[in-house]
């Protein structure tokens, strides 16, 4: 679900994880796509992917349940 649709819920949590990728969205070097898996106690095993921009301080995360 994009970010920008109304049915997205937002939400400020701290979650513990382990990054698996980090890599350039685009040429910029301000963007980037990184995936992952949750390493908390409360989301444990869930997977994700993740976009970030650094240049905005941004972004968003969808987990894979």
């Amino acid at each position: 679900m994009p970010p920008d649709d109304p049915r997205a819920a937002t939400v400020k949590k701290e979650i513990e994880a382990t990054i698996s990728s980090l890599e350039y969205e685009d040429g910029s070097g301000d963007k980037f796509n990184l995936t992952g898996y949750c390493t908390g106690t409360v989301e444990r095993g869930s997977a994700f992917k993740a976009f970030y921009d650094s240049k905005r301080r941004k972004g968003h995360i969808t987990f894979n349940r």
